[in-house]
């Protein structure tokens, strides 16, 4: 960097924190009991996985939600060695895997281990890391699968959807891990849409994100809440205003401007360009100054002379020529006119 004696810069001195590198440390437990009831609710996931009516033509996918103690973690890499595939993970710690063992042989061998408790010459039982930072196992429900947007038109519940009203629904599907068991599903999915009368309009298969959009009943979208990779049913999103409705927006649909709060800030703007007559800042422009030298004294700058220009002029300084306050309201589309006028 250049050597500028005009700009100060201060040095700061201070050290950065270590970066932590582990994924957290689990909560102590016993082994025993915590792995007693661990493998009771996976045996009651696996139960419910089995007996599960599902629509016809759907395969099963064994999805789990396992809920993580806070300050624990476990890393991907651990999941995978133990047979599963993580799809999701949100800021509770609450994670989705997909298995493609419907058995669950690997995970249930580890889970074992650790339930005996620690070898011979050892003090941790095997695999603590991954059981014993797990608080709970269980299930995505047909609930958990509706959509936010679905949710804010009163739908919390597969039973208050109507059977014979047509929706328009996005279905999103968990990534399985590979393009190949995503394009998979896509098909099952699709063919299983179009069987029912219904009408798949497009659908996507990402890096991360594999999606449909459908036409269809809600007694379809009831039997797409029971499917196991499906992720989120929900409606399209919708623009608040197309561009063809801003288009249309003329003077007289333009909001009345307010006056401020007394007391409501100020804010000096040079040489914007701004228009003072817009309807929505023309209000709110308190007034103009065209005092350019004592602008220039305020900033540091030399005294102008009256020669038309030469060095030392504001105008070969930039062309400082207006000074306007601007005061705020409320609304940010909604400002006041005030008669105050910046003195420098």
């Amino acid at each position: 960097m250049p050597n500028l004696p005009h700009l100060i810069l201060p040095r700061a001195e201070f050290d950065l924190p270590r970066k932590k590198t582990s994924f957290g440390r689990p909560p102590a437990r016993e082994h025993g009991s915590h792995g007693r009831v661990l493998a009771r609710e996976l045996d009651e996931v696996l139960d419910g996985f089995r007996s599960r009516p599902r629509p016809l033509g759907i395969d099963p996918s064994l999805i789990l939600r396992v809920q993580l103690n806070p300050q624990a973690g476990v890393d991907e890499e651990t999941w995978e060695r133990c047979g599963l595939v993580l799809v999701s993970v949100d800021e509770k710690k609450t994670l989705v895997l997909f298995s493609s063992d419907t058995d669950l042989s690997e995970f249930k061998r580890r889970l074992d281990a650790y339930q005996q408790g620690p070898p011979p010459e050892q003090k941790s039982a095997p695999h603590q890391q991954i059981f014993a930072s797990i608080d709970h196992i269980g299930d995505v429900r047909a609930e958990d699968r509706i959509g936010r947007l679905l949710r804010a038109n009163g739908i919390e519940d597969p039973a208050a959807i109507d059977d014979a009203t047509e929706y328009i629904i996005d279905v999103e599907l968990w990534d399985l891990g590979s393009r190949e068991a995503n394009r998979s599903k896509v098909t099952e999915v699709r063919r299983f849409i179009e069987e029912q009368a219904g009408r798949v309009s497009d659908d996507h298969v990402g890096e991360s994100l594999v999606l449909l959009r459908a036409s269809c009943t809600g007694k379809v979208i009831k039997d797409l809440l029971k499917v196991d990779y499906v992720a989120v049913v929900d409606l399209p999103p919708k623009p608040t205003l197309t561009v063809s409705e801003l288009l249309d927006v003329g003077i007289e649909d333009l909001p009345e401007v307010p006056a401020p709060k007394n007391g409501a800030p100020g804010v000096a703007v040079l040489d914007t360009g701004l228009t003072a007559a817009h309807p929505l800042i023309g209000p709110a422009i308190g007034g103009g100054n065209h005092r350019t030298p004592h602008v220039g004294r305020c900033l540091g700058w030399p005294r102008p002379r009256n020669d038309g220009g030469r060095p030392g002029s504001l105008r070969q300084r930039g062309g400082v020529h207006r000074v306007a306050i601007i005061r705020s309201s409320a609304h940010p589309l909604q400002r006041a006119r005030t008669e105050r006028e910046l003195q420098v």
